[in-house]
């Protein structure tokens, strides 16, 4: 029965049988007894059906009827001995954690658990539940006392609270999760709050703890919300791992897919590699940030199309991809392939004036730390002795400037005919360098 108004009317008729003590000895209702063997078979006494219904009815989310159904189970226990099976305390005890409960409920549900044997990790669970603190500090501590507990739905909400609102004690409460041994419970609102923190996060070793919390989450069983799906769609072994335990958006298996190919560096596809690259551009674009696997994968593909146009076109737009990642965000400039091929473009001679103030960010990051820093410098001069760029006449004199004093070489002959330039950026870097 789903209906709480009949559930209610059932109980009333339950309740008003077993307070009188002589219950057991009349004939129960038909109607009654047909719906106690909805829940137990018929080689079942009347009073372990009884039980059965209401523990059953304690899944439910109506806390009238959980109320009366905690009440029922009172009187059975004190009026009639009744004892409890350890699946009965079980789902008592994951109601207690559940924030449906409230204090009344609580109450009758110890009131029950102080009178019933309660196996090892019973008990654990309601310490668990039992714990007391004065701060998110404490709360940690003691939750790291116990040994790949079972945590409950209120644990769940308190740790998810500390992330959301104790950002320095989040490592704590990640290495906990970590050790609880029912990920799959894990609420969406935690594993939501673990994969924001996933995303947002500059320490790579917060970043790696998130990744393998939900990780070890999907494989436990947990069922992910599309709304999580897309916060780690670009997370690709946990993507892949997640459409092995469940059906995704056609979209995000789209991506999947992409990705698959992607995989293939020998005669990409020009369709599919600007189709990655565009799924690249749209994860940078989020924060100015790429995941690990996505800018592994990037770094991992050389082009060896046989056909010079689509390799040139497949160059160009990986190219265009390093440019703008190293603009709005200069260290990845650690990643040295990718200032390489930025460098290799300027000495070909294929600059423009974004390419220029990208690299000089670099220059700023790196300190004389590129590999062909010294061949710039004289291309630039080079450049600029022969009046190649005008265009952009500032940004080459910039990046000579810049260079020039990073290396400690000194290039007047080139810097000094600007001096008396009319643009005031010109003197200022003609005089620096």
């Amino acid at each position: 029965l789903k209906n709480s108004l009949i559930i209610e009317q059932y109980l009333s008729v339950i309740l008003s049988l077993i307070q009188n003590k002589d219950y057991l000895k009349k004939k129960f209702l038909n109607s009654l007894f047909t719906f106690f063997t909805r829940f137990s078979t018929n080689d079942i006494s009347l009073v372990s059906r009884i039980q059965s219904v209401l523990i059953h009815i304690l899944k439910g989310n109506n806390q009238n009827v959980i109320r009366t159904s905690l009440y029922g189970l009172k009187i059975l226990m004190t009026f009639h001995k009744v004892k409890l099976n350890q699946k009965s305390i079980d789902i008592l005890l994951d109601l207690a954690g559940n924030t449906i409960c409230d204090e009344t409920m609580k109450n009758d549900i110890n009131i029950i658990l102080n009178i019933s044997k309660l196996d090892n990790s019973q008990q654990c669970g309601m310490k668990l539940l039992r714990l007391k603190y004065k701060s998110n500090d404490e709360l940690l501590e003691a939750l790291a006392k116990f040994s790949k507990p079972k945590l409950f739905q209120q644990n769940f909400d308190q740790l998810n609270n500390i992330i959301n609102n104790s950002s320095e004690l989040n490592e704590k409460v990640l290495k906990i999760l970590l050790e609880c041994s029912n990920k799959d419970k894990i609420t969406d609102t935690l594993l939501y709050s673990i994969t924001f923190l996933m995303n947002s996060t500059n320490s790579k070793e917060m970043r790696s703890l998130c990744r393998n919390l939900i990780i070890e989450t999907i494989r436990a069983g947990k069922i992910v919300s599309n709304k999580i799906i897309s916060c780690i769609v670009t997370q690709n072994d946990i993507l892949k791992l997640i459409a092995k335990k469940q059906p995704i958006p056609e979209k995000f298996q789209r991506h999947l897919n992409l990705f698959t190919r992607i995989d293939s560096t020998y005669n990409i596809e020009l369709k599919d590699f600007s189709e990655f690259l565009e799924n690249i551009r749209h994860e940078f674009n989020q924060d100015y940030k790429l995941s690990d696997l996505s800018m592994s994968k990037l770094l991992s593909i050389q082009i060896t199309n046989n056909e010079y146009d689509i390799y040139m076109k497949l160059e160009q737009e990986l190219f265009h991809i390093f440019v703008l990642i190293l603009k709005h965000n200069p260290t990845y400039s650690s990643q040295l392939s990718i200032v390489d091929r930025l460098e290799k473009a300027i000495l070909s001679e294929n600059i423009n004036k974004n390419i220029l103030m990208t690299y000089q960010e670099i220059i700023k990051m790196k300190q004389c730390q590129t590999n062909n820093l010294s061949k710039i410098l004289d291309s630039l001069v080079d450049s600029l002795d022969g009046n190649k760029f005008l265009n952009f006449e500032v940004e080459l004199l910039t990046c000579v400037a810049l260079i020039s004093e990073v290396m400690g070489i000194s290039k007047n002959e080139t810097l000094a005919k600007y001096l008396s330039n009319d643009n005031d950026g010109i003197r200022s870097w003609s005089f620096r360098g």
